[in-house]
Formats: structure tokens, C-alpha cells, sequence
């Protein structure tokens, strides 16, 4: 499930697995698992699609399906898209 804690990490190490591997606090890689960081790359790459146009109709369905499962509540999903709004690196793979 992603949370809006959980993306406040995600943001804090600009979306850089391998910066919050390394600099991770102990608490935050409690709250914060490898699947975790999947979860939200693969949500922020399809908010980034959705932003773009890139997705048919059909796709965009279902993408916004799938964003209101994993996030479970719009205060989640309002974080997540703010971070594809504001901070384009995040949209990149990394």
C-alpha cells in the first residue's frame, strides 16, 4: 500500500533507490520496503503518462484503477501527482 509517509520518503531521496539504501535511517527502511519503492516508481511512471497523453482511453481506466488500490485514500494520490507536477526528476527512471 502506498502512503503519503511512505512518499514522503520516496520524495525526501528524489526517488533514488540507491541514495535512500545508503542514507536510509533504520525507521525509514522499516516503513519503507524494496517493494515499496517499486510500487511507487511504477505509480509515479503512470501518473507521468497519464500527465503527458500518453495513455488511451482504455489505459487511462485502468491506470487510475490500479493508482486508487495501491494509495488507497485521494490525500495519497493528490501527494503522488503533486510530485509528478513539481519535480520532473522524479519521472525519470532511476
Amino acid at each position: 500500500m502506498i502512503t503519503a509517509e511512505k512518499l514522503k520518503v520516496f520524495e525526501k531521496y528524489l526517488g533514488s533507490v540507491d541514495a535512500w539504501a545508503r542514507l536510509g535511517s533504520p525507521e525509514e527502511k522499516e516503513l519503507l520496503k524494496d517493494a515499496d519503492w517499486y510500487n511507487i516508481s511504477n505509480a509515479i511512471q503512470h501518473l507521468t503518462i497519464l500527465k503527458k497523453g500518453l495513455a488511451s482511453p482504455q489505459d487511462n481506466e485502468v491506470i487510475n484503477q490500479v493508482l486508487a488500490q495501491q494509495s488507497g485514500d485521494s490525500h495519497t494520490q493528490r501527494k503522488a501527482a503533486r510530485i509528478v507536477l513539481i519535480d520532473r526528476s522524479l519521472t525519470c527512471a532511476n
